[in-house]
């Protein structure tokens, strides 16, 4: 005859029930059971089934013996059975070590130059998947050239709402000494500020001027008179300041961040010149050099002189401004 765990009086044979883990007896009163469902636990005890007192319920994990105990007997038979395999492979193995020596040395071998072909398929599959992105990359970009080709950007005009595109144009062709009847049939566009600013950028307050002419050739004669004149300001226009307005062609994404690394490596000294000429940028790199055209990402080495201009590989376009 057992103690009650709880109350440590002795529990009669008929009147408590035991846990099924820790063995330990309770009066149903001393634990909250009420008399009536003791029938109900006999029987389930009765049909393999477990009783568990509150402690040992706080102790068990879902998958313990007592809450799945079918699940806990699945789990036994699959450990003995991969138990066994292992210890077949291993006798197997043991077996055929001393004949089989030779042939894992050249499976090895045969791995590793597998591996390596591998590798360098890869780096090939890598470097054509490259050079195909960097060849659309221009294909695209000289799509939007030849859609710009006819356009220029005119820079530094203040921006007022309600403004008169037309009058600023107007004031332009007067001050570069060009008819304006030869030169009616343009397209003129704020670009967005968005647009202008694009990725990266600082703030701009006045977004650039879009001129669209009829031909490549009307905007070739406006450029020639704009770089004749030299000196187009703010006052041509009509503006109380003698600030410079710059003119220049209407440059794609990439052949902008080109012509921006340009005018830095002549700030720097690098170089000796910039050029434009149908969307492209150019550089100088001595007074009696040649041009050579240079894309966005192209690095230069100035160990040598002259110094030598090399495309930066892998390099994609750039932002989406104009």
């Amino acid at each position: 005859m057992a103690a009650c765990a709880k109350c440590s009086v002795l529990v009669e044979n008929q009147g408590g029930i035991e846990c099924s883990k820790c063995r330990q007896h309770f009066h149903p009163a001393c634990i909250g059971l009420k008399p009536e469902a003791l029938p109900r636990i006999a029987e389930d005890l009765k049909q393999g089934k477990y009783w568990l007192c509150q402690v040992c319920v706080g102790k068990i994990s879902l998958f313990s013996v007592y809450a799945h105990p079918e699940l806990n007997r699945l789990k036994l038979d699959i450990v003995a059975e991969v138990q066994l395999s292992v210890q077949q492979t291993i006798a197997a193995v043991q077996l055929k070590a001393d004949s089989t020596a030779e042939e894992l040395g050249a499976l090895r071998a045969n791995h590793e130059m597998n591996f390596l072909d591998l590798t360098k398929r890869v780096q090939a599959l890598e470097l054509d998947q490259s050079s195909h992105i960097r060849e659309t990359s221009f294909k695209f970009d000289d799509v939007h050239r030849q859609l710009r080709r006819d356009e220029v950007v005119i820079l530094r005009v203040p921006f007022k709402e309600g403004e008169e595109l037309r009058n600023h144009f107007a004031n332009i062709l007067t001050a570069l000494h060009l008819p304006r009847e030869e030169f009616a049939n343009v397209m003129l566009r704020r670009i967005s500020r968005a647009d202008a600013q694009g990725a990266g950028r600082p703030r701009v307050s006045a977004p650039p001027i879009v001129v669209a002419f009829e031909s490549k050739f009307k905007r070739n004669e406006f450029m020639k008179a704009y770089f004749t004149k030299k000196n187009l300001s703010l006052n041509d226009l009509g503006f109380p300041s003698g600030e410079r307005v710059y003119i220049n062609e209407n440059l794609s994404a990439q052949n902008h961040a080109a012509f921006q690394q340009a005018m830095a490596w002549k700030r720097e000294k690098k170089i000796h010149s910039v050029k434009v000429s149908d969307g492209m940028v150019f550089v100088h790199t001595s007074k009696e050099s040649k041009s050579i055209r240079i894309f966005q990402g192209t690095v230069i080495c100035n160990q040598k002189e002259p110094p030598m201009l090399f495309p930066k590989p892998g390099t994609l376009e750039g932002d989406s401004s104009g």
